[in-house]
């Protein structure tokens, strides 16, 4: 490992690995894995995750025929990739490996069987991983890692998401990206890691610097973050100056927008045949142009610094409504419009600064109170989530009414309010009221709009739940108890968290927590008559308390309260795992579906030695007995079916509740790392058999057979585990019938040592 790593060193070589934990996407598109974006796209619609495959893409009802997963994030020469993945039982599916066009290998076809496959070649550019099958089945990929070499020795700096010199309001979150390790600092000197967004709140200089995998160092990068000073609550005006350019946060060929003291200038190109210049100390504004003051409290006077008594007759001359004072070098608005477009204008007019005099009350021109009007109102609560529309009316006791949906304050130039608004997506509405020239405050509501479906947690349905409304909804969690009665009762009376006392078996209450207790953070699931509610309720299945569930049902109002309704037979299911040495019985009291990552296995025929396994597949019929072989520990789910179903034969009974078996029988275990059935271990004539667990009667085997301490497990009468050139290592031989025999007489299938295998005479 230290020559491999001394060899990485040498030649700059660098390591990307993701590892999929979780579900990462759940859709098409750009997620970033281990600090890398990559982009999912293809005509899958289902995704998952298998703690042994890693991420599931498609399903057999939604499967990926085509996909792609790539990145452009990995800079330098590709040398190695290998990826872990694999398909779901009997894909058919094939994929290749490229780098900047280059195919790296030849094109490899996919297995059941989760496996590392190792690309190498020379090239740089976008890492694409294509996938194409003729199957309808689940695609999943568990693991990453990508060689590659900088050629470099040094190590490129950081960006920050905000250009050096920006100015805020309140805060900013700034964040600091590198593909290395990145240490900052606000004095140029202590330097920390930075491991999340900034959240700056006063004017700051930011240094940051990127360490390699190497421990290259690079340059270190500063820029600086200045807060727009509010004024204070008792103040009377505020004034933005012009004589700095650090106080400009935008200026394009088009517009320039300044900020200072809690108030912002836009000086916008408009119809103006030229350019927004590159000055200040003063401003330029041309003909046709238009400039839009705002400010953080409602004002009734306008004050222009114009720097000349010409400039300032200039600009009162362009704009209606402007008048100038000849003795002082300032324009007054006696209105609190914000916008004005300069049109009579000849070349230009110069301003120094502009001063905004707020609305206080007090006595102004002309002895007339200026007040600011009451603000809007909303007919909806801000924070109200909808779904597919919502209407929303804005109302205020005078005045008109000025709305945006776009996140900006509104001015006297935006949109009039004249009738309900309807809102089809997440939006912020905002809203003022003016009299007499005088706006109110700005008035805001966000009204969040939730997805058509939702596929997750208890606490994502939850947070996606609108009354009265029916979304679609795949919710996996805990069965925590159930509701009885046709109402929750006070503060949640009727819920019961117990499986000791259950009286109904319509409805389950399921949570995120196998232990909660607290109503307000459950979902009660409605049961149908049929297979769900044979499978689910806890009535009939007491065990099924705090087992884990995936639900696919309708998210809407049940008991008065978020809930699921509607409950879907397919989709619906139970969890159940095999334990660690790969192997499980199971025995249910309905049809269900064979998942694909599980094998499952009825026993038709024994002997003294042997139980054979005889495989199937689709629908299980209700009261079977099965042996499942699977991935140790692997967690898989059981839906339930109203498919037609027989399984005829099989010998294996089972107990739907802990039963104690009056009858000697063989139940799956393993002693000294051997998996097989072992003959219970009676007492006074009985065995305990729990729930949902099968067993094998000894009275289902040969009368000179039920004596046998032990039985192999066998998958099938014509399988073959080896081939023997003759039968001189045989230690015991049997023949197919269970017959023990001294010597092999002539080439067939004979079971040998414990195990079947092929002679050949």
């Amino acid at each position: 490992m230290l020559f491999c790593m001394l060899a990485l060193i040498a030649s700059n070589a660098e390591e990307y690995t993701h590892t999929f934990t979780s579900k990462i996407f759940t859709a098409n598109g750009t997620m970033a894995l281990s600090g890398v974006d990559w982009t999912l796209a293809g005509d899958g619609g289902y995704w998952g995750y298998d703690a042994t495959k890693g991420q599931q893409f498609g399903s057999s009802g939604k499967p990926y025929k085509s996909l792609t997963l790539s990145t452009s994030g990995i800079e330098g020469k590709i040398t190695k990739i290998v990826i872990n993945t694999s398909g779901a039982s009997s894909v058919n599916a094939n994929f290749t490996v490229s780098v900047g066009g280059v195919q790296y290998g030849s094109s490899t076809e996919l297995t059941k069987t989760a496996t590392s496959y190792t690309f190498e070649g020379s090239a740089s550019g976008e890492i694409l991983f294509s996938y194409t099958q003729t199957s309808s089945k689940a695609i999943y990929i568990k693991s990453i890692t990508i060689v590659y070499s900088t050629g470099e020795a040094s190590t490129e700096a950081p960006t920050f998401s905000y250009a050096d010199g920006t100015i805020f309001d309140e805060s900013l979150s700034v964040e600091i990206d590198s593909e290395n390790t990145v240490y900052y600092s606000t004095d140029g000197q202590n330097y920390v890691k930075y491991t999340s967004a900034l959240n700056i709140t006063e004017t700051t200089t930011l240094y940051a610097y990127a360490v390699n995998a190497n421990g290259v160092s690079s340059a270190i990068v500063k820029a600086e973050y200045i807060k727009n000073e509010l004024p204070s609550p008792d103040a009377t005006e505020a004034t933005l100056s012009f004589k700095e350019s650090s106080q400009r946060t935008t200026l394009t060929s088009t517009q320039q927008v300044w900020k200072q003291n809690g108030v912002t200038f836009t000086n916008d190109k408009a119809n103006s045949t030229n350019a927004v210049a590159d000055y200040c100390n003063p401003v330029r504004c041309y003909k046709s142009s238009s400039i839009t003051i705002s400010a953080v409290k409602s004002f009734s006077k306008i004050v222009f610094d114009c720097g000349s008594v010409a400039y300032a007759e200039a600009l009162a001359a362009s704009v209606e409504g402007l008048t100038a004072q000849d003795d002082k070098v300032t324009v007054i608005l006696s209105s609190a419009g914000t916008t004005y477009t300069i049109e009579a204008l000849s070349g230009q007019v110069r301003l120094d600064a502009v001063t905004v005099v707020f609305a206080t009350g007090d006595e102004e021109e002309g002895g007339e109170e200026v007040v600011s009007p009451d603000a809007p109102t909303f007919s909806i609560p801000s924070g109200s989530k909808f779904y597919p529309t919502l209407d929303v009316e804005i109302s205020a006791p005078k005045g008109t009414i000025y709305y945006t949906l776009d996140g900006t304050d509104p001015t006297a130039l935006s949109t009039v309010y004249s009738a309900p608004i309807t809102l089809d997506a997440t939006t912020t509405v905002k809203a003022i009221a003016v009299v007499d020239g005088v706006a109110s405050s700005v008035a805001t509501a966000l009204y969040k709009r939730v997805p058509s479906s939702v596929e997750g947690s208890v606490a994502d349905a939850l947070e996606m739940y609108v009354e009265d409304e029916e979304i679609s909804a795949t919710i996996t969690g805990y069965i925590v108890g159930y509701i009885a009665g046709s109402s929750l009762g006070t503060n949640g009376a009727n819920c019961s968290f117990s499986p000791s006392d259950n009286i109904v078996d319509t409805n389950i209450l399921i949570a995120d927590d196998a232990d909660e207790t607290d109503y307000t953070k459950c979902l009660p699931v409605q049961l149908p008559a049929g297979a769900v509610r044979t499978a689910f309720n806890l009535l009939d299945n007491p065990m099924n308390f705090k087992k884990k569930v995936v639900v696919e049902a309708t998210l809407t109002s049940y008991f008065g309260i978020a809930g699921l309704k509607k409950t879907k037979v397919e989709g619906t299911g139970l969890y159940h795992s095999v334990s660690s040495a790969d192997y499980a019985t199971l025995y249910l009291g309905y049809k269900f579906v064979i998942p694909e990552t599980v094998e499952a296995y009825v026993v038709k025929e024994a002997n003294a030695n042997f139980v054979y396994l005889a495989p199937i597949e689709g629908v299980v019929p209700a009261n079977t007995g099965l042996i499942l072989k699977g991935a140790g520990e692997h967690l898989f789910n059981l839906t339930p079916s109203s498919a037609t179903a027989d399984v005829e034969g099989n010998l294996l009974k089972g107990s739907l509740n802990d039963e104690y078996i009056a009858e000697e029988a063989y139940v799956l275990s393993r002693v000294d790392g051997e998996v097989g059935l072992y003959k219970a271990k009676m007492t006074d004539g009985k065995f305990l058999n729990n729930a949902f667990k099968a067993y094998l009667p000894a009275s289902a085997l040969p009368s000179a057979a039920q004596n046998s301490a032990f039985l192999r497990l066998g998958e099938g009468m014509t399988g073959v585990e080896n081939m023997c050139a003759d039968a001189e290592a045989a230690e015991e031989i049997f023949d197919l019938t269970g017959r023990r025999i001294k010597a092999v007489g002539v080439s067939g299938i004979y079971i040998i040592g414990g195990k079947k295998v092929f002679i050949r005479k």
